[in-house]
């Protein structure tokens, strides 16, 4: 059996580039939903920001993040947990990055050759 799925990326394709819109796409993904075709949003946006978005959309497929690193499938969605995922906050998930704390290890590690050259996130208050 084939079965159709579609993957598109939300900002300026999905999403409106002005307004995030997605009312014109509306009646095509309520179409594509009856039709049992998961449209799977694929962004750079992060898990928080697509949690929302979909909600918005009132899709519950799968969803990939940050440009790839990590693929987010509801529990439960298959008949069984995909090999290789993790379960996260009710989500089967495949990371295809190291942890954060590897890359804040480096970063701590380069400071002194780098000194006020970057900030991270995480030091960062609201003021800067």
């Amino acid at each position: 059996m084939n079965r159709l799925v579609i993957y598109t990326d939300l900002d300026g394709s999905l999403l409106d580039h002005h307004d995030y819109s997605h009312a014109p796409a509306d009646p095509l993904l309520k179409e594509l939903e009856l039709l049992g075709v998961p449209v799977i949003p694929c962004t750079s946006k992060t898990r928080a920001e697509l949690l929302y978005v979909r909600d918005e959309l009132e899709n519950t497929h799968p969803f990939i993040s940050e440009n790839g690193a990590g693929v987010f499938i509801p529990e439960g969605y298959f008949s069984s947990q995909p090999a290789g995922t993790q379960s996260s906050g009710g989500y089967w998930v495949k990371s295809f990055v190291e942890p954060r704390a590897h890359w804040t290890g480096i970063l701590n590690r380069m400071t002194d050759r780098f000194e006020g050259k970057f900030s991270s996130f995480s030091q960062m208050q609201i003021s800067d």
